[in-house]
């Protein structure tokens, strides 16, 4: 069951990536992104890492980084005229939820 979490957990960090400069996702898709890393985090239970306590914060952080990449998104598509800032939050939230995945996945999986 750890393989197919690690899995999901890299599909995540892979659409994060995926992201351009000028793209902001529909809220939706960040809503499903951030429910995947929860059930992906609950699946993880109390999985042997070297520091467990370091990756239940960098799920917590980047489930928190993409509700509120979701709420910049939100803003945005609303009306991106007039919510010139939404990009910028949107960028930042969504390179942090991407920084926290890359560390747990590191704390996972050492070496890939």
């Amino acid at each position: 069951m750890t393989v197919d979490t690690i899995a999901g957990l890299r599909q995540v960090h892979a659409r994060l990536k995926s992201i351009g400069p000028d793209t902001i996702p529909r809220p939706h898709e960040l809503e499903a992104l951030a429910e995947k890393v929860l059930a992906c985090s609950a699946e993880l239970g109390d999985v042997a890492v070297a520091d467990p306590k370091e990756l239940r914060r960098l799920l917590t952080y980047a489930v928190k980084s993409l509700r509120a990449a979701e709420k910049a998104a939100r803003a945005h598509h609303s009306d991106p005229a007039g919510r010139p800032l939404a990009p910028v939050r949107f960028a930042l939230k969504a390179g942090a939820a991407d920084g926290a995945l890359e560390g747990a996945l590191e704390l996972l999986d050492p070496g890939n």
